[in-house]
């Protein structure tokens, strides 16, 4: 927007503390990103493909399940200070149909800043039914240097929940 170079100008001056967080992976490499035989020059004319057919696993999908580092995760943010997580507790709460989480987030360095806490689901058997891994609850908390906080998130079901073809319908795998 028009304010962006002010913007800009505050967080590499200090005035203000990044605290954003990536939404996308970003790959050290473009081959990291697309798996072997897709065109990574589509704009070449000789190599254009007017209906690529792009498998299931491509982009951070791909570098995920290959195991590729990417050169920035999805979740990478940068910050003026620096936070420690303690005590985490987790509990399942069947009645509300929900996974509850706590954590004791301390802002260590000396300078105020936002801590995204992020919480991330892997699923081993879901065999495509859903990604390997999803982000299934966030938190900002803003805190002074040397403040702590504890910070709760809950988790639906339905957020850890996989579509099975065979039975039609949703169900919990086995996730973590």
């Amino acid at each position: 927007g028009p304010l962006g170079g002010e913007a800009l100008a505050d967080i590499l001056s200090g005035a203000v503390n990044p605290s954003g967080r990536m939404p996308v992976v970003t790959p050290k490499r473009a081959e990291d990103y697309l798996p072997h035989g897709i065109n990574l020059e589509p704009w070449v004319w000789e190599k254009a493909d007017a209906a690529p057919a792009y498998p299931y696993s491509h982009g951070f999908k791909h570098m995920w399940e290959a195991g590729i580092e990417p050169r920035f995760p999805f979740g990478y943010g940068m910050s003026y200070t620096s936070f420690e997580y303690s005590d985490p507790e987790v509990w399942k709460d069947d009645h509300a149909q929900s996974v509850g989480l706590q954590v004791e987030v301390r802002n260590t360095g000396k300078t105020a800043g936002a801590e995204t806490v992020q919480v991330y689901s892997t699923c081993e058997g879901c065999n495509g039914r859903r990604l390997a891994i999803l982000l299934v609850g966030f938190a900002k908390v803003h805190l002074e240097p040397g403040e702590s906080r504890r910070v709760e998130l809950e988790i639906n079901f339905k957020e850890l929940a996989a579509y099975d073809m065979e039975i039609e319908k949703f169900h919990l795998p086995a996730s973590t």
